[in-house]
């Protein structure tokens, strides 16, 4: 009866750490103008193309943005701003647990 209970107690605990695990990604990126300074306040949109699903950011002050827990898939960021060209990078598939840095200048 105790190894049986001691099962029953391991399986439940394996299954809480398998559902613990990570699902999404992150995509991070950085703005600048031609000149190499941070643009503050830049629209940044990331869609993913499969769901259309969208969310809008803006970048602070050292020109950076961050969306930190996206459904893994294909993904579209455009960023637009006062003074900067705005700038589409699409296909960019996102697995889980990446970290996907972008740049913009």
């Amino acid at each position: 009866m105790r190894k049986i209970l001691l099962m029953i107690l391991i399986i439940a605990a394996s299954s809480a750490v398998c559902l613990a695990q990570v699902v999404n990604g992150t995509i991070l990126g950085h703005v600048t103008d031609a000149s190499g300074f941070a643009v503050q306040g830049a629209n940044v949109t990331i869609r993913n193309t499969g769901t259309g699903l969208s969310e809008t950011l803006t970048t602070d002050k050292s020109g950076s943005f961050i969306s930190p827990t996206l459904p893994v898939g294909t993904y579209e960021v455009t960023v637009a701003g006062k003074g900067f060209e705005t700038q589409v990078k699409s296909d960019l598939v996102l697995d889980v647990a990446d970290r996907m840095q972008l740049l913009y200048t």
